[in-house]
């Protein structure tokens, strides 16, 4: 299929039979062809299977001030104003409840394009480059943004039917577990000690990022997972040999969904509210509201009241975290 887009073949994609009604091209020819963009067996990490929604980030070698002196992040911040006037976004008994496959960030099992709208194109070492316009043009969930999504062509109808009718779980399940010594919060979950951060701040961190998937950062030219390693006085080392030496880590349990939250979080409250410049940063884009997880009513409930601008934020953020992890486009772009 990749080989047939290349070349601006037409396809004929049935639905109903996707791979055995396509015309096959020989692995030799889609190598040939395909050159960086092919995949070879060797090159797929299966462990990826196995933690699908998952991945994590790093703590930094940062000064820790006293809670007390940390500002609060500037943007969303339940600001003592009137509620805006919406349309109750939340289910009744008798809806569907929204499935938690609309909230993945992974692209639809079978996802669809117009072959004969080209978004962007060019010619790389000799080779025909072509993105399609991603269908549906005007997505009816999260799941459908994409590269190509144009939040300028979205009304305010559009925009707020991404919001899902219930609160959905989107965090490792220990984290929404009764943990020895750590708040529970009945809404967010476990709640875990980030040195120099308030409570609140943390709370607030994961409403804005509540969900996680595919973290890297580049190192020595590869890309390679974010949360296995960390910074500290900008050298990388294992997270794993250095979590004892935490202090936040006496309280929290030694288990791979508690440091991979708790590293990407680290980080996040370190570069949003610290403003620190980590030598090693994530590779690609990660913005406030990626994924939105509960009814426009319950953020307002929360004290983030104004949830049309966050419903813009979760398309912008999820346009740019694909976008920023493209290969095609970053080869356009950079010749």
């Amino acid at each position: 299929m990749s080989v047939h887009v290349l070349r601006n073949d037409y396809v004929d994609w049935p639905l109903a039979d996707p791979v055995n009604q396509v015309d096959g091209v020989d692995d030799a020819t889609c190598k040939s062809e395909l050159g960086s963009l092919y995949l070879a067996a060797k090159d797929v990490k299966w462990s990826d299977l196995i933690e699908s929604e998952e991945s994590a980030d790093v703590p930094s070698a940062a000064p820790t001030p006293p809670p007390a002196s940390v500002p609060k992040p500037p943007a969303f911040n339940r600001p003592s104003v009137p509620v805006r006037s919406i349309k109750d976004t939340r289910g009744t008994m008798t809806d569907v409840p929204t499935p938690k496959s609309a909230l993945y960030l992974q692209p639809p099992v079978v996802p669809q394009f117009s072959a004969t709208k080209i978004w962007m194109s060019g010619n790389v070492a000799g080779s025909r480059m072509v993105i399609y316009t991603t269908l549906p043009e005007i997505p009816t969930c999260q799941n459908e943004i994409s590269v190509t999504t144009d939040l300028n062509r979205m009304t305010d109808r559009d925009l707020l039917r991404l919001y899902p009718n219930r609160r959905m779980p989107t965090r490792g399940a220990a984290l929404y577990a009764p943990t020895s010594g750590l708040k529970l919060d009945p809404a967010l979950g476990v709640l875990f000690p980030v040195s120099g951060f308030t409570e609140e701040q943390i709370r607030d961190n994961i409403i804005r990022y509540p969900h996680f998937y595919h973290l890297s950062r580049l190192v020595d030219g590869e890309l390679v997972s974010f949360y296995n390693t960390i910074e500290i006085d900008g050298e990388l080392q294992s997270t794993l040999d250095v979590w004892d030496s935490l202090p936040d880590a006496k309280v929290i349990p030694r288990q791979a969904e508690f440091i991979r939250d708790y590293v990407i979080r680290r980080y996040l409250l370190e570069r949003d509210i610290l403003h620190v410049r980590h030598k090693y940063p994530l590779y690609g884009a990660l913005d406030p509201f990626l994924t939105l997880f509960m009814p426009a009513d319950d953020y307002i409930a929360e004290g983030y009241t104004d949830t049309l601008e966050i419903v813009k934020q979760c398309v912008r953020s999820r346009v740019a975290f694909k976008q920023t992890r493209n290969p095609v486009i970053r080869r356009l772009r950079n010749g």
